[in-house]
């Protein structure tokens, strides 16, 4: 963890591999010891927000303690305007 940076060493944080944000949240609070204002999750533009979401939500149910030292506030999501209209009719369904 360099300057408060925690990358997901997996890549992924709405798959099965979510418990690895789970466990990056409690390393970057210390365990609870280190408050913080905010935690911003910079998702790749693969990732599924609303899986992340849910994923968190899981773990809540479930009594995960990082859900106990930080809570999901909000999503926000970024579209590239110059882009999004060609990647949107081009999108292939499998």
């Amino acid at each position: 963890m360099a300057d408060g940076v925690v990358e997901l060493q997996n890549g992924c944080a709405c798959c099965s591999l979510a418990d690895e944000l789970l466990t990056s949240v409690e390393r970057l609070t210390e365990g609870g010891k280190r408050e913080l204002d905010a935690i911003v999750v910079e998702l790749s533009g693969v990732a599924d927000p609303v899986a992340v979401r849910d994923n968190w939500e899981q773990a809540k149910i479930q009594g995960h303690p990082a859900t106990q030292l930080a809570d999901l506030k909000r999503t926000v999501t970024l579209v590239d305007s110059s882009t999004f209209g060609t990647d949107w009719m081009t999108f292939d369904v499998a």
